[in-house]
This record gives C-alpha cells, sequence and structure tokens, in this order.
C-alpha cells in the first residue's frame, strides 16, 4: 500500500490489513502531524497548570505568580527533554488537519459561554463554591468562623457545630481545627477553576470549563483520524460538540468534561506511542492518566485499566520502552493520587464506595506477577500469540466479541420488558433508579442509527485486522458503556445520570460511529465507487449532526442558575464594609428555597458569615447570635423564606432592610423523556438587620 493510500482515506481503503505485530509501529505512520502536536502540547500545558494550581493549594500557596512559574519550569524541562532526546519528525497533514480545526471551531460555537451557575445546591455550585475560597485563601481548606464558634451549639439540630458544617459539600476537616472546611470532593478541577478565576475573574472561571470542552473535541478528532482516517474524524468533528450530553457538561461546571480531556489526551499519547513509537507520547499519556485519578475517585477505573494493558504487555513478552514510559508517566504520580484519595480526602472516597488502598495495590500486584508469570512461559506465550494472529482466529474472535456486543445491546433496549422497573434504595428511601431503561435513555441523545453505526464500528475494529490501538477505544468504551448501564450510581434525572458517561462512554461511543462510518465507506466504494462513498459518508454525517443540532442547539442561549452570583453579592452589599452574619431560615421544599441557593455561596462566594438556623428554638438562636457579635461592629442578619419573618425575640429588634426576588433558568428535569425546555427557578426572600433591643 502506498504512503498516498494511507493518507487520505477518502482516496483508499484505511490499512485493516495491517501485515506487522499489533504493537509495532507501521513505517507509514511515524510522522506526528501538526494538528496532533498542538492539540496534545495544548493538553499537556493544562494538565501540568492543573497539576501545579492543586500542589501549591494543597500546600496553601496557591497564588497566580508561583503556579506561572512552576507551570513554565515544567513546560520548558519537557520541551528541553523532548527537542534532544526524542524529537518527533513532523508532517502538515492537511487533510487531516481541517478537521480538527473545523471540530474545534463549531466546538467552540456550541459550547461558550459557560454556565454562570453560582449556587450551592449541586455539585457545579459547590466546585465554584471552592474555587472562589481557593483563590481567595490560597489553599484547600478555608475557615468558617461560625462553625468555630458553636454559638447554638446547646440547641438540638442546630446544624453547625464541630464536623457538621450545614452547607453542602463544604464538609469539616477530620481532625481539623474547629471550624476548618476541608470540601468533599477530590480537588484537581476547583484548584484549576481557582487558577482560572485568577486569570480571568469570574468570567475566566465560568469560561474555563468551555475551554476544556474544546480541548477534549480537538483531541477526540486526532484520535479518530488515527483509528480511521478521514470519514471518522469529519464524523467525531460534527457529532462530538453537537451531541447535548456533550454540550451540557461543556458549559456545565462539574469534573466530567475535563476527565474527558484527560482521557482523550491519554488515548491519543497511547495511539501515537503504537503508531509511531514516540516515547514522549507514551509518557504524556500516563501522566493525564494519572491526573484523572486525581480530578475524580472512579478514575481509579481507569488507572486500573490502564495498568493491566500494561501487565498484557509483559505477559505477552511485548513490553518494550515505550511501555515503560508510560508506566512511568503514570507511576510518578500515582502516590500522590493515593494520598489525596486515603489521606487527604479519605471520607469522600469511603462515601463512594471505592475499595481500599490495600485492596487497590494488591489488584495492581497480583496483576503484575500473573503477567510475569505468563511471560516466563515463553513457549506457550509465542504459541498462543501466533495463533491469535492467525486471520482465521481473528475473524472468529472477533465475530463472537460483535454478537456479544449486538446482544448486550438488544438486552440493553429490551430490559424494562424482561425485568420491570429498578429500585434501589436512595437516601435511605426506595427510589426508582431507572438502571433498566439506562440504554434506552442513553439512545435518546445518539438515536437507533447511531448505536447501529456503534456496532458497526466494533465490527470494524473486532473482524479486521485486529490493532492494538483501535482495541484500546473498544474495550474500554465496552466495558465502561455495559458497567455504567447496568447500575448509573447517580441520581435518576436528566441530565444528572448521563453525566456518568461523559468522561469516557460518550466521546468512545462518537469514536466507534465514527469507526462505523468507515466501513460503511469501504463497503459502499467497493461495490460501487468512491464518489458514492463520499456521498453516503457525507450524507450519514449531515443527517445525524441535523439531529443533534435539535437537541443541543437550545443549550447555546440557555444560562444555568445565571445571575445567582450577583444575588449573592447584592445580599453581601447589605452588610456595607463590614463582614455580615447572614441568619438563614430552614425550608424543606425543593429546589429553590433561598437558603439552598443562596447560603453556602453567600459564604464562599460573597465572603461573608452564614449559618443554617435549626428548625426549632429558633428565637434562642436569633438571641444568641446578636449576643455572640454585640459590639463587634458586624451586623447581623436574618433572611427569611419568601415574605416570612424572624419569629419575636425578647431583646432582639428586627428591620426589615432588603426584598429579593426573581427567577434562576434552570433546565428541565425529566425522567422518560429527553429534557427540552428551561424550567425556571422562582426564588423570594426577604432580608432583616437583628440588632439588641
Amino acid at each position: 500500500m502506498s504512503r498516498a493510500s494511507q493518507t487520505d482515506l477518502l482516496r483508499s481503503s484505511p490499512p485493516v490489513e495491517v501485515e506487522q505485530p499489533a504493537v509495532e509501529p507501521t513505517a507509514a505512520r511515524r510522522l506526528l502531524t501538526v494538528a496532533e502536536l498542538v492539540i496534545l502540547a495544548v493538553a499537556a500545558i493544562v494538565g501540568i497548570v492543573s497539576l501545579a494550581s492543586l500542589a501549591s493549594a494543597h500546600l496553601g500557596h496557591a497564588t497566580l505568580p508561583i503556579i506561572a512559574a512552576a507551570s513554565a519550569v515544567a513546560v520548558v524541562v519537557v520541551v528541553l527533554v523532548v527537542w534532544r532526546l526524542d524529537r518527533p519528525r513532523l508532517r502538515w497533514d492537511v487533510p487531516g488537519l481541517i478537521p480538527v480545526v473545523a471540530g474545534l471551531v463549531l466546538a467552540a460555537i456550541m459550547m461558550f459561554p459557560g454556565f454562570k451557575y453560582g449556587t450551592g445546591d449541586r455539585d457545579p455550585g459547590s466546585y465554584v463554591e471552592h474555587a472562589v475560597e481557593i483563590s481567595r485563601t490560597h489553599s484547600i481548606t478555608f475557615f468558617d468562623d461560625l462553625d468555630a464558634a458553636q454559638i447554638n451549639g446547646e440547641i438540638p439540630g442546630a446544624g453547625l457545630g464541630l464536623g457538621r458544617s450545614p452547607w453542602p459539600a463544604m464538609w469539616d476537616q477530620p481532625g481539623g481545627p474547629p471550624g476548618t472546611i476541608f470540601p468533599q470532593f477530590y480537588h484537581l478541577w476547583p484548584a484549576l477553576l481557582a487558577t482560572a478565576k485568577d486569570v480571568g475573574g469570574f468570567g475566566g472561571l465560568f469560561n474555563a470549563v468551555s475551554l476544556v470542552g474544546v480541548i477534549a473535541v480537538g483531541l477526540a478528532v486526532a484520535v479518530a483520524r488515527r483509528l480511521a482516517g478521514l470519514p471518522a474524524a469529519w464524523l467525531t468533528a460534527a457529532l462530538l460538540p453537537t451531541n447535548m450530553l456533550e454540550v451540557w457538561q461543556a458549559k456545565y461546571p462539574t469534573a466530567e468534561i475535563f476527565g474527558q480531556l484527560l482521557f482523550m489526551g491519554t488515548m491519543l499519547g497511547v495511539i501515537l506511542t503504537i503508531q509511531m513509537g514516540w516515547r514522549t507520547a507514551a509518557a504524556a499519556a500516563g501522566v493525564l492518566l494519572s491526573l484523572s485519578y486525581l480530578e475524580r475517585a472512579d478514575g481509579i477505573v481507569l488507572v486500573l485499566i490502564g495498568w493491566a494493558t500494561l501487565c498484557a504487555l509483559l505477559a505477552a513478552r511485548r513490553f518494550d520502552r515505550r511501555a515503560a514510559w508510560f508506566a512511568g508517566g503514570l507511576l510518578v504520580l500515582l502516590p500522590y493520587g493515593f494520598y489525596q484519595a486515603y489521606g487527604l480526602a479519605h471520607a469522600y472516597t469511603v462515601s463512594n464506595a471505592i475499595p481500599s488502598l490495600g485492596v487497590i495495590v494488591a489488584a495492581m500486584l497480583a496483576m503484575a506477577v500473573l503477567g510475569a508469570l505468563i511471560a516466563w512461559q515463553r513457549r506457550g506465550v509465542e504459541t498462543l500469540l501466533a495463533w491469535g494472529a492467525k486471520r482465521r482466529t481473528q475473524v472468529w474472535l472477533g465475530s463472537a466479541f460483535v454478537v456479544v456486543c449486538g446482544g448486550l445491546l438488544l438486552l440493553g433496549l429490551l430490559r424494562p420488558r424482561l425485568f420491570g422497573a429498578d429500585y434501589d434504595i436512595i437516601r435511605g428511601v426506595s427510589q426508582r433508579t431507572y438502571d433498566e431503561a439506562s440504554l434506552i435513555r442513553l439512545s435518546w441523545f445518539f438515536t437507533l442509527p447511531g448505536l447501529v453505526l456503534m456496532l458497526a464500528g466494533i465490527a470494524y475494529v473486532a473482524v479486521g485486522r485486529w490493532r492494538l490501538d483501535r482495541w484500546l477505544i473498544a474495550l474500554p468504551a465496552t466495558t465502561l458503556l455495559a458497567l455504567y448501564c447496568y447500575h448509573v450510581r447517580n441520581s435518576p434525572y436528566l441530565m444528572w445520570a448521563t453525566r456518568r458517561f461523559v468522561t469516557s462512554v460518550v466521546p468512545s461511543m462518537v469514536l466507534l460511529i465514527g469507526c462505523g462510518v468507515t466501513l460503511g465507506f469501504i463497503v459502499v466504494r467497493h461495490f460501487m465507487n468512491r464518489g458514492v462513498g463520499v456521498v453516503a459518508v457525507a450524507a450519514t454525517i449531515v443527517a445525524l449532526t441535523v439531529f443533534n443540532l435539535s437537541e443541543s442547539w437550545p443549550l447555546r442561549s440557555h444560562d444555568e442558575n445565571g445571575g445567582s452570583v450577583e444575588v449573592e453579592k447584592q445580599v453581601a452589599a447589605l452588610a456595607g464594609d463590614q463582614r455580615g452574619v447572614f441568619l438563614w431560615q430552614q425550608s424543606t421544599y425543593c429546589c429553590a428555597a433561598p437558603w439552598m441557593l443562596f447560603g453556602g455561596p453567600v459564604m464562599t462566594i460573597a465572603n461573608q458569615s452564614s449559618a443554617l438556623l435549626p428548625t426549632s428554638h429558633v428565637p434562642l438562636a436569633l438571641s444568641n447570635y446578636v449576643k455572640h457579635f454585640a459590639g463587634s461592629g458586624r451586623p447581623v442578619f436574618y433572611v427569611a423564606d419568601r415574605d416570612g419573618a424572624p419569629p419575636a425575640t425578647p431583646g432582639v429588634t428586627s428591620t426589615k432592610v432588603a426584598q429579593f426576588a426573581g427567577v434562576l433558568p434552570h433546565w428541565a428535569e425529566t425522567f422518560d423523556s429527553r429534557p427540552k425546555t428551561t424550567r425556571n427557578y422562582t426564588y423570594s426572600m426577604t432580608v432583616y438587620r437583628l440588632t439588641a433591643s
């Protein structure tokens, strides 16, 4: 096959008949393209900045000059090492560059600006709150003076006291000084958001998630180009940035889209390593995979998949320098991941049912020992590999894999009819999980034809001549898709439940659909001609993109809980140049109670003191606060739900000072249909100044 035919799949078939061993680079793919270099370098720089942000925040010195200096030094060192020891050969590859640029442009159109989410009711608000506190205090931890004072410690159910911070995700630090808050989640993402805020204010913070989403799309298009040529690259450039799940998470300041950037950066690095033999890409892939564990608790699943792949290479006697560089990149940060997971954030790790450190380490050691023992049986290994390299073996095993995947897809679509509704205990109450409809609900964002093309893409990987780079996409995608569809382990409403798929499954599904389109192009060209194949590919891409845009285009003008930061600043302004004390009336309804939306953010984002009042003995609590701050010069406020007023309290005078009412745009929450419209939250609260009579 000529080099030209391997460069442009629209002129010839993809190299499915690769005669070399699957782990060896082919001569035609040893050159790095400019698009791959730029997009992987950008992803690596984002990873370096995030790591510098996290480490400096854990040390209590997360200032912009320190982060910038540490990141610059790391980048310079990497560039010098690559330039001197492992410099790749470059080519432009204009046909492959165009879909990458097109994907980036389309992603920017769909994903900017990010949601200005500043409420404390859900995870994205908690990440934003923590990011603002890191920016202010330069540390992961911060101080809640009302929590530390335990002003109402003698009142049952006061919601304050040691280990009982009332605000979601703002957990007290176990064993720390009273009032020290150590937020719930792993901290790589809020640390990066804090740096974005230091650079660009709140605009930089809220748009950082969109920028990360755009980079993730560029990585995915570059991966598609390497896996299955131009048809797959163009499909990925069109479908991924217009997929409703992708657009939502690229505007929503939660950690999933950053996890996708790290995952796709890992995949691109691994693929470049396999095809080019570029060791630097292997090391970069290992580092990005470790960062995914520093970012999210379930990143350990991807780490274990990567480790299992290394052990499989060891067992197959194919563990070469490329694998060693990947292992080095993975292991250099893995201890830091373990330290955060089982040291700093141990309570959060346990709450997510992650196995203990001993179990994780034992599993990794067992896989390594097993791989070494298998490799020791040299004759048996070589016999098995020779059998696996036979075309007949690959066809039969690949066909069986396709049949299993097809059967699982069919089972997922028929699961509600076969097994009925699925229930689980959620927050102490038996609730429907909708796990039985997971694949059906996911298909609303991919279409049934899209799932058929995905199965065709699996066939392209499994039945054609086997290549390790393609299997590294297909195996994790199918495994994680089955795992997450079996049990989402998340709140059941959309768009919340589907965020679990966004980090790795959604881009992998799009890549497999791209492989399916490439397979279709080959078939059509074989039985008809190249022109008909091009038209068929273009028509498929246009049809799927039009469907995607019908879902995701309304999100461009939506701003989830937009305007909330301004409300919190207006509330804080009531205190003037003093640091106010805001006491929030509890309400039990969902989901626009003032304390739920604004109580925590007034403390974190607006830098005031904020406390949730108990449901009983409220007059005593108000009296305690007024007495505690009498003579301090700090104003005390009671924030009533809607038109309420503080209860009569001996020795305390209340004066109405402000009333706030409005709406926050909120995307509709649905269970048995795809969400399509905005449903506004209506909030109303009245603020009273409390003084001693």
